[in-house]
């Protein structure tokens, strides 16, 4: 009978123990294959989000090392608390500045262009609980901006992630681009609508052009009209909240603040954003610096992990192989008396734990590609990941309050085809070395000794 044929008649003649030996071996193999695969899923993701994190801070200080802020002089321009403005009673302005300001500043020698808003937080009285009847307030932003195509692509003076329709157009009235967490608010008090129908906000009547998400709650409760219409709502003909001012050049940046300073004193704030770009880069280096840590942490982890499957499979194999070679004593001592060698005793019980680690190792395949997922999800560390900068107007950039967002990362694990290799190679690895001991003890034995053995 052939070497093969008898090891693998061996193997089989305690069934449930075989079943339970390959099914934890199959585990470990899993574990083996599922690790390694999340972990090259983790790490290109994680660089991904890097190099995004680093086009969305590229594309903030574009705006910010160009532009200035131009304000009344207190910073507390508007309210939003109830019983304010004719036409809607929900906003109040205590402090604001001159329109014909912005018209003076694009004047200045060096100023690429200037974007006049109003802007008024307002509350609007929602339901949490429609059962209970729980009411509460809802913040939102109500943005009026004057629309110019070429600075609002540069500088993206509105959102840029429009999910539904569009954004607002040049010298367009009547018309609303609403955040994704408004829409959801309105939905929850019952007003629905869909892009191109009307909303009523106040005492006026938009028509919805777009829904955009900001990536941040705070921001998609912004709403964005024209400069003239949030006038018109607010009572506040030629009034602004602020002046966002763009310079040709940063060398320019200083000077028009300058400028702007001598022509209007004590009569406005001018904030430029040098003292912020400091911030931006230690907040940009921070996100980066904790998500390399969090993927140098989950490496760690999956170093271990790996480790311990490999430690568990080889003992297994070899815990098993030993118990065999102990049961079968008296049949070695039998092999022993027709005349096998020492080698052919050592090479029969190595071939039984290679052929279990290869059923083991195709068991752990099957486990590991379809289960790696759900392996990594409950073995491995999370990894949160920055979704990029956000804050206040515009493209919802904020020159005095940078923030990063974060989220949970999630990624497709699916291993590749020199993992499963690999992993099945070490499979028949750790049975032959799990049983190499087992098989040189069982060549050890003497025939007499071993048919004396019950």
């Amino acid at each position: 009978m052939g070497v093969l044929k008898i090891a693998t008649r061996d193997i089989w003649r305690r069934k449930v123990r075989t079943f339970l030996v390959v099914l934890a071996l199959g585990l470990s193999i899993a574990i083996l294959i599922a690790i390694p695969a999340a972990t090259q899923a983790y790490s290109k993701s994680v660089q991904a989000a890097i190099e995004n994190q680093a086009s969305a801070y590229q594309g903030f200080i574009n705006v910010l090392v160009n532009e200035i802020v131009v304000e009344p002089p207190s910073a507390e321009n508007f309210g939003g608390m109830p019983g304010g403005t004719p036409g809607f009673p929900g906003a109040t302005f205590t402090n604001v500045i001159d329109e014909n300001i912005a018209e003076n500043i694009a004047s200045i020698p060096g100023v690429e262009g200037v974007v006049p808003q109003l802007e008024s937080p307002l509350r609007f009285q929602g339901i949490e609980n429609r059962e209970e009847n729980q009411a509460y307030q809802w913040r939102v932003t109500i943005i009026g901006t004057s629309l110019t195509s070429s600075l609002d692509e540069e500088y993206h003076i509105q959102p840029e992630n429009i999910i539904e329709g569009r954004k607002l157009n040049e010298n367009e009235s009547g018309s609303i681009l609403l955040g994704i967490g408004l829409k959801n608010y309105f939905n929850s008090i019952g007003v629905y609508f869909a892009v191109g129908q009307p909303l009523t906000v106040g005492n006026y009547t938009f028509t919805v052009v777009g829904i955009f998400d900001a990536g941040n709650s705070f921001a998609n409760l912004y709403a964005y009209v024209s400069l003239a219409d949030a006038q018109a709502m607010f009572d506040q003909a030629d009034k602004v909240s602020q002046i966002r001012v763009f310079a040709e050049s940063v060398e320019n940046v200083n000077n028009i603040a300058d400028e702007i300073k001598s022509l209007y004193g004590d009569n406005v704030s001018v904030t430029t954003n040098s003292d912020l770009l400091q911030e931006i880069n230690a907040l940009n280096q921070g996100t980066n610096d904790t998500m390399y840590s969090q993927l140098a942490q989950m490496d760690n982890v999956a170093g271990q992990e790996i480790l311990i499957a490999i430690i568990a499979g080889g003992l297994i194999v070899f815990f098993t192989m030993f118990y065999v070679v102990r049961e079968r004593t008296r049949e070695i001592g039998i092999f022993k008396a027709l005349g096998f060698t020492n080698w052919n005793i050592i090479s029969q019980f190595m071939l039984e734990g290679a052929v279990i680690g290869l059923v083991g190792g195709l068991v752990g395949v099957i486990f590991g590609s379809f289960g790696a997922p759900l392996i990594s999800n409950i073995l491995l560390p999370h990894i949160s990941i920055s979704t990029g900068f956000s804050g206040g107007f515009g493209g919802g950039f904020s020159p005095t309050s940078p923030q990063s967002t974060t989220q949970q990362l999630t990624v497709q694990v699916t291993p590749d085809v020199s993992i499963i290799l690999f992993s099945l190679c070490a499979a028949v690895i750790l049975g032959v070395v799990g049983s190499l001991y087992p098989s040189w003890w069982a060549s050890r034995k003497r025939p007499a000794e071993a048919l004396k053995y019950e």
